[in-house]
């Protein structure tokens, strides 16, 4: 089993900011997992009170290599732009890469990429989405019973 080290985090967060994804980045590290690397992430959520715990550290890293691939996306929406206007890809297929750059914006960096309202309102909610569904199937099938039993 492969150790965390802070060389092994730089490594990780640089190939991030690059644009591998974690996949790619654990096969060009030996003896690397993702499931290694989230535990690292998750080891150093809990210590993130203690600025000379290595584990926090690299989640520091982690979170500004993810800010940053936030901030690359854009910049891969203005080449893809550019492709559009000189006749190298499609606008339909301009506009799939496009959606999918900004969502992983989004996801990277929320607080910057997603408009304040939006984000207020699935904040200030606190709706669990999937428990809501659940509820909903459910009383949809409850009344359907009713209904056939009359």
């Amino acid at each position: 089993m492969l150790e965390y080290t802070p060389e092994i985090g730089d490594k990780i967060c640089n190939r991030m900011v690059a644009g591998d994804s974690m996949d790619k980045i654990c096969k060009r590290i030996k003896k690397l997992q993702p499931s290694m690397v989230f535990g690292w992430i998750h080891k150093g959520e809990r210590r993130l009170d203690d600025p000379d715990d290595l584990y926090a550290d690299f989640v520091t890293k982690y979170r500004l290599a993810r800010e940053s691939q936030a901030e690359a996306a854009l910049d891969k929406i203005l080449e893809i732009e550019q492709d559009v206007r000189e006749g190298v890809i499609t606008a339909p297929v301009a506009n799939a890469l496009i959606k999918s750059l900004q969502w992983r914006a989004q996801i990277c960096r929320p607080e910057r990429y997603i408009p304040k309202e939006r984000r207020d309102v699935n904040l200030t909610a606190n709706v669990d989405p999937w428990a809501e569904l659940m509820n909903n199937v459910t009383k949809d099938n409850s009344d359907r019973l009713e209904n056939q039993n009359g």
